[in-house]
This record gives structure tokens, C-alpha cells and sequence, in this order.
């Protein structure tokens, strides 16, 4: 079954047919080629979707602070309108910190833990 297999496969990037390859010449081509691939683009895939999140978070964090802005509360605002700004100054604060915690610590922390062990 194996060597069915394999012996259909070919690299149609190259053209290579492996199905006359050994065992360890096949994972060796495997790990050089595709994993290293796979761990390069899943490295930058994953910097680039980073990158738009806190984008996005830095994009809702500027439209709390517009909407903040108009929360000056006055003795005449509706419980719920109070409500509102406590939430938004909450979020908001979560938000920081949670950037913080991020961009600070942990993916510092993970790419040096990701260096030592030689993931990079």
C-alpha cells in the first residue's frame, strides 16, 4: 500500500519523483523542505495576524477614548448612560493591560524561550 503510495507521489514543484527514495531520504526531504517551510511561514503568518490584532485593539482602544470623550458626566445622566462610560473606562483599562502583558512579556519571554530551544 506504501509503495502505491509513493510511488504516485512527485514534488510537482521540481518534479521530482521520490518513489524510488529511501525511507530517510524521504523524511530528511520532508523536514528540509516542507517543515522548514511550514516553520518559517507559520512563524511570519503568525507576527503578521499579531500585527493586526493589536492593530485592531489599538483601533477600538482610539474609539473608546472618542466615546469617552463625550462622557462627561453630568448630574443629569441616566444610570444607563453612566453605566455605559464605567464599561468603556473598564474596557479600556483591560485592554492596556492586556497589550501590555502581550507585547512586554509573554512574546518576549516566548521568543527567547523559542531561541534557546533552537524552534528558530
Amino acid at each position: 500500500m506504501i509503495e502505491a503510495i509513493t510511488a504516485r507521489e512527485v514534488d510537482h514543484r521540481g518534479g521530482q519523483d521520490w518513489s524510488g527514495a529511501t525511507l530517510s531520504q524521504l523524511a530528511c526531504h520532508i523536514e528540509a523542505r516542507h517543515h522548514a517551510l511550514l516553520r518559517h511561514e507559520l512563524s511570519r503568518l503568525s507576527a503578521l495576524f499579531d500585527e493586526v490584532v493589536h492593530a485592531h485593539a489599538e483601533a477600538v482602544l482610539h474609539r473608546i477614548r472618542e466615546l469617552m470623550s463625550s462622557c462627561a458626566l453630568s448630574k443629569q445622566a441616566c444610570p444607563g448612560f453612566r453605566a455605559l462610560c464605567d464599561g468603556l473606562q473598564a474596557l479600556e483599562a483591560e485592554l492596556h493591560e492586556h497589550i501590555h502583558l502581550e507585547n512586554d512579556i509573554l512574546f518576549p519571554k516566548a521568543v527567547a524561550a523559542a531561541h534557546s530551544s533552537g524552534l528558530t
